[in-house]
């Protein structure tokens, strides 16, 4: 099917949110139990078909997907070097929201697998990385003590409400290891610009965005689309993620590096240290 004609059926689907819900829970199902993963030629690694980024597999999807996962392992390898360190020197790192892989398949060839966690909120894609990549499942629970010296979040913040997203910092300093680092991306001012290219239903609501981003700092709609509102695009002014970080009780976070637009020219990157 032509790109353009794809992407029209996916906008179809979307205006019309119980179909979509369908069509989604079906093609999941379908790529847990009909499909396999796939080799592609230049891809470390396999693809799972539940890998929605390259659920086609076409040439520029490949591409596109490879030039996204490469620049975020680099990314990780400039947010250790501003602390000091370097990958050989990591001797836990947790991947969260690790999703089928896509920048995992790259840092496992810096990082030793078995030095690694992966946490995700899709337990199918966690046990994919598990067996495709020789990494160890993570678990938020208190019982779990584990605690790591580097800690990365690529396309997770973007995506969640305020309590949840101050809940998931809260988690990142506290298992983090004194003198550890921690890098994430948001939505700052640079995807502000943007608000229309992530869908035809967010491009009305971007001066009330625009609005709640300059005024609280932080501004957040669920997709329509999906069946929870705890699933959506978030948009944080700097000033607001300093301030979250400042406010963890108990735990002392250093801003190290904030590179603005640095993640495909739109996602922010926030670098910190666990100082106490």
């Amino acid at each position: 099917m032509p790109r353009a004609a794809r992407e029209e059926v996916e906008r179809f689907l979307q205006r019309r949110p119980p179909l979509y819900r369908a069509a989604r829970a079906a093609r999941l199902w379908a790529g847990r139990h009909l499909l396999r993963p796939r080799v592609i030629a230049g891809v470390p690694g396999r693809v799972h078909p539940n890998d929605v980024v390259m659920a086609w597999g076409k040439p520029h999807m490949v591409s596109a997907y490879l030039h996204a996962g490469r620049q975020a392992r680099a990314l990780v390898s400039d947010a250790l070097a501003s602390t000091g360190r370097a990958p050989a020197d990591v001797a836990a790192c947790l991947d969260f929201g690790c999703g089928y892989g896509r920048v995992l398949r790259h840092m496992v060839q810096e990082l030793d697998p078995t030095r690694v966690w992966v946490s995700d909120v899709d337990r199918a894609a966690v046990s994919f990385c598990v067996s495709e990549f020789g990494v160890r499942p993570f678990s938020a629970s208190e019982d779990d003590l584990e605690t790591f010296e580097l800690i990365y979040a690529i396309s997770v913040l973007t995506h969640l409400a305020a309590d949840d997203g101050r809940r998931v910092l809260d988690l990142f300093a506290r298992r983090l290891r004194p003198g550890g680092a921690v890098m994430f991306t948001t939505h700052g001012r640079a995807s502000l610009a943007r608000i229309d290219s992530y869908g035809a239903w967010c491009g009305p609501q971007a001066d009330a965005i625009q609005r709640e981003v300059g005024g609280a700092g932080f501004s957040y709609r669920p997709y329509p689309h999906h069946k929870s509102d705890a699933y959506g695009l978030a948009w944080h002014d700097p000033s607001y993620v300093e301030a979250e970080m400042a406010g963890i009780a108990g735990v002392s976070m250093q801003l190290v590096e904030h590179w603005a637009g640095a993640l495909e020219d739109h996602q922010d990157v926030f670098v910190f240290r666990r100082t106490t």
